[in-house]
């Protein structure tokens, strides 16, 4: 029995749809527990617009498996979105350890140590985190712009599919600069969480950090393993069936993230506040003594 591609279609969408679905319901669901228990404003506001990158790929993702022709389009959006998070991130980290100055004489606090073996020796510091930080924010910036140019080429008829296997100069330019950009930055992201990992422990940040490198990773490797299954179908209309296999693959996992989100990565327990009314109360206080005019001598100047 031949297979019929528009019957496997319309269950490729339905997947979809469905996984979109259960994403949303699930992200939803725990933006409602993050506002019910709404005890870190600054802190949930970042979370929040993290998390929001599962059901943001995966709306993303039904639309190239919808409409094929546009993914390239659709592809500029996705990694705007991954710089996004990776910014909000990095803000997250910066408010847990009480802003950029506090960051940087924290890690002036920390020993030196061993990277990649006994090749170097880091020293953390100011010097380091200037360093970390550009090393991460090139891949906010060269991820979305790699994919813009992909865009213009691809609809010029001057990008091929396929990556390093379609031996057109532009398309291995674009893949090998893709993916040094990339190690780049995650190996910046690794010094920076491990510098203040000890700090950053009670906030369960190994588990967000986690939960970012998995999508990350999936969305370029599974670029990479399927664009360069799509150079080897025969025909143009097989080549396209294997680009829905993959952003339906993505769909689906980024259904599955958002539950994780839920349930593991970004829990809303770690919010929850045991004695709400003392906080309450605490808070009418902060904001009764921030209203009051600094004195000489007052403690809060110093």
């Amino acid at each position: 029995m031949a297979i019929n591609p528009l019957q496997i279609w319309y269950i490729l969408l339905a997947v979809c749809s469905l996984s979109v679905f259960l994403s949303l319901v699930a992200t939803v669901w725990l933006f409602v527990q993050y506002v019910l228990n709404w005890t870190q404003p600054t802190t949930q506001k970042l979370v929040m617009q993290i998390v929001m990158l599962a059901p943001v790929w995966a709306i993303l993702a039904l639309i190239i498996v919808a409409v094929p022709a546009v993914r390239y389009i659709v592809v500029v959006f996705l990694d705007l979105m991954e710089a996004f998070a990776i910014l909000c991130f990095m803000r997250m980290i910066y408010n847990y350890l009480g802003g950029k100055d506090q960051a940087q004489w924290k890690a002036s606090t920390k020993h030196p140590y061993r990277c990649f073996g006994c090749f170097c020796v880091l020293y953390p510091g100011e010097k380091l985190m200037k360093v970390l930080h550009v090393m991460i924010y090139q891949y906010c910036f060269f991820r979305p712009l790699l994919a813009i140019i992909s865009c213009i080429l691809y609809y010029n008829d001057l990008l091929p599919e396929g990556g390093l296997k379609s031996g057109n100069p532009l398309s291995m330019a674009i893949t090998i600069s893709g993916f040094a950009s990339l190690l780049v930055a995650m190996w910046a992201l690794l010094q920076v969480y491990r510098t203040f990992a000890l700090i950053l422990k009670p906030n369960n940040v190994g588990y967000k950090f986690l939960a970012l490198k998995v999508y990350i990773w999936l969305h370029v490797i599974q670029g990479f393993v399927f664009g360069f299954l799509a150079a080897k179908q025969e025909t143009p209309q097989k080549a396209v069936f294997i680009i829905q296999i993959e952003y339906s693959a993505l769909c689906v996992e980024m259904c599955i993230g958002a539950l994780l989100n839920l349930a593991v990565f970004f829990n809303y327990k770690e919010y929850q506040d045991p004695n709400p009314r003392a906080t309450l109360a605490l808070d009418g206080q902060q904001t009764e003594d921030l209203e009051k005019p600094l004195l000489a001598g007052d403690s809060r100047s110093s």
